[in-house]
């Protein structure tokens, strides 16, 4: 049986044990996008894990017990870019500072698809910028494709796609990543991207994740200006070059677009 994990980390927390509230807006987000038909319909009690500013030990144990064919791993909070060591660094909580590298490599599923939405500036600490918006907003995603066809598309997909690791960065190196009380710039440009690509007939059933990469950096230069942010999204694979996929959708035949 085909096997599918989603891991999504948020750190940091408030000094009461709570998500600051963009991290937590990023973390209901995704849960609620993948979830959804669009985003593949996983389900949120055997292939979805939500950790809270976990320790180093703890997730690594869930990264090594999980062995499915196919993991999403994705981290919203603080993150830099580690002069020392020439790494890209997650800081999973207040103590514990990880390579992206290391959670890769801990990863047990022959097939990784990495969304990081974090800074990369150059520091051996960290830098964060809190937006000035008040109002939580969490958002919702509408599909015409049935839950099991979703489903069959997005592990078809998988299954076509060549083993590896894929990672869309929510910056390039050097640079910071904007996150307001309401959620990440990146994360909300990604989901919504997503949803847009659904609600059109393209003629495409599946949604890569080179192609969202490339429609949120769009979406980022058309909707924010060089003073809310310059951050340019950032895109890696391994050698065999996968690209997973990160939505699917019904697609309409030309008698059903003209309603006969």
């Amino acid at each position: 049986m085909f096997t599918r994990k989603i891991f999504i980390v948020g750190s940091p927390v408030n000094e009461n044990g709570s998500f600051q509230s963009g991290i937590k807006a990023d973390v209901i987000n995704y849960n609620r996008y993948f979830q959804s038909a669009i985003g593949g319909a996983f389900d949120s009690d055997n292939e979805i894990t939500i950790l809270k500013n976990p320790g180093w030990k703890y997730l690594k144990a869930k990264l090594i017990t999980s062995k499915a064919d196919f993991t999403i791993f994705i981290f919203s909070g603080h993150g830099f870019f580690a002069t020392n060591t020439e790494k890209m660094v997650f800081n999973i909580n207040a103590d514990d500072a990880v390579a992206v590298q290391t959670i890769i490599d801990n990863i047990q599923s022959p097939k990784k698809l990495i969304i990081s939405d974090s800074c990369q500036s150059y520091m051996e600490g960290y830098h964060y910028f809190e937006g000035i918006d008040n109002v939580e907003k969490y958002m919702s995603f509408r599909s015409s494709i049935a839950k099991p066809r979703a489903r069959q598309l997005f592990n078809d997909a998988i299954k076509n796609s060549p083993n590896g690791t894929q990672i869309l960065m929510s910056c390039s190196r050097g640079q910071e990543s904007v996150l307001t009380q309401t959620g990440s710039f990146f994360s909300y440009a990604l989901l919504t991207s997503s949803q847009h690509w659904s609600n059109i007939n393209t003629g495409d059933s599946v949604l890569t994740a080179l192609e969202v990469g490339k429609m949120t950096t769009t979406f980022l230069k058309r909707n924010y200006t060089s003073g809310q942010t310059t951050q340019r999204p950032s895109y890696l694979v391994t050698e065999l070059k996968p690209n997973f996929p990160i939505g699917v959708k019904h697609t309409y035949t030309s008698l059903e677009c003209s309603g006969i």
